[in-house]
């Protein structure tokens, strides 16, 4: 029988001599890589943000969330291909803030998975809204 460290408040339940499903640095790098924030998934877990904040410090992530956000990263996935495969997506359109994300991801998790399409097809990214006109200098005189 394998050794158990438990911690209830961390939900950190895992058998000692298994290897976890995410170690720290690979759920923090997911995380970021997707452009979500703590706050988010917190959120979407249902978690203190302060936690989340820990278990990519130094804590195991629970597997239940480790599945989550392993499923997260292939959606994220699935999206960067889907642009890259439609060449009617030119330019490749992100939105500026989360306002103007309609499906619950924030406007980052967008931009992150334009950003990737964009590398793989060498498009370019323009923001959903018309971008604020340039600002005309003064003549100086």
């Amino acid at each position: 029988m394998s050794e158990q460290q438990t911690d209830p408040a961390d939900a950190r339940i895992v058998p000692t001599d298994v290897e976890p499903l995410l170690t720290p640095a690979e759920a923090k790098s997911i995380r970021e890589r997707m452009g979500l924030s703590t706050r988010w998934l917190a959120q979407r877990w249902e978690r203190d943000e302060r936690l989340v904040q820990r278990w990519e410090r130094m804590r195991v992530l629970p597997a239940p969330l480790a599945t989550d956000l392993t499923n997260l990263r292939a959606h994220f996935a699935a999206q960067v291909q889907a642009l890259a495969d439609d060449p009617a997506v030119d330019p490749i359109m992100v939105p500026r803030v989360d306002p103007d994300s309609a499906d619950g991801f924030p406007a980052a998790w967008h931009r992150a998975v334009g950003l990737a399409a964009a590398d793989l097809t060498g498009r370019r990214l323009r923001f959903t809204e018309p971008d604020p006109a340039p600002q005309q200098e003064e003549p100086h005189g």
